[in-house]
């Protein structure tokens, strides 16, 4: 990951268990993100939770969701 730069105009994140791991990741990118660059974070649905959210909003900014989609078997 850069750390000099211009900023990302991507980010593509998957989401863990771990909250703490989670909160250290955004704050690790924060500093590589301008109000143009978007942020796509996955995971499995069972870890992410209102909580998880949050996390997103009060560390990186407004946050979007979109429905779930069951992985092709």
């Amino acid at each position: 990951m850069p750390t000099t730069g211009a900023p990302a105009d991507l980010v593509i994140l998957k989401i863990t268990k771990s909250l703490a791991q989670l909160e250290d990741q955004l704050h690790r990118i924060r500093p590589l993100l301008s109000e143009n660059t978007r942020v796509l974070a996955a995971g499995m649905v069972k870890a992410i939770h209102t909580s998880t959210l949050d996390l997103f909003g009060k560390i990186i900014g407004p946050t979007h969701t979109s429905l779930a989609k069951k992985r092709p078997a």
